[in-house]
């Protein structure tokens, strides 16, 4: 199993504990959300490309690594 990205803080809060939430309905997708104040960012979904890294998209976007 693959290690899981690094994360920043809260951008809102500045809270250090932040978690992948992953989501079964209506479609399977990846977002981070901040244990404190609840922001989350964009949910990335699961694609049958075996190659996408939706896991590492989520990430890049709560970083802002991603536009």
């Amino acid at each position: 199993m693959k290690q899981p990205p690094l994360l920043r803080p809260c951008p809102f809060c500045g809270n250090k504990d932040t978690k992948f939430s992953w989501h079964a309905n209506p479609k399977r997708t990846w977002r981070v959300e901040c244990t404190t104040c609840g922001a989350s960012g964009p949910r990335r979904q699961d694609t049958s490309d075996p190659d996408a890294d939706t896991f590492k998209m989520a990430a890049d976007l709560w970083n802002g690594e991603m536009i």
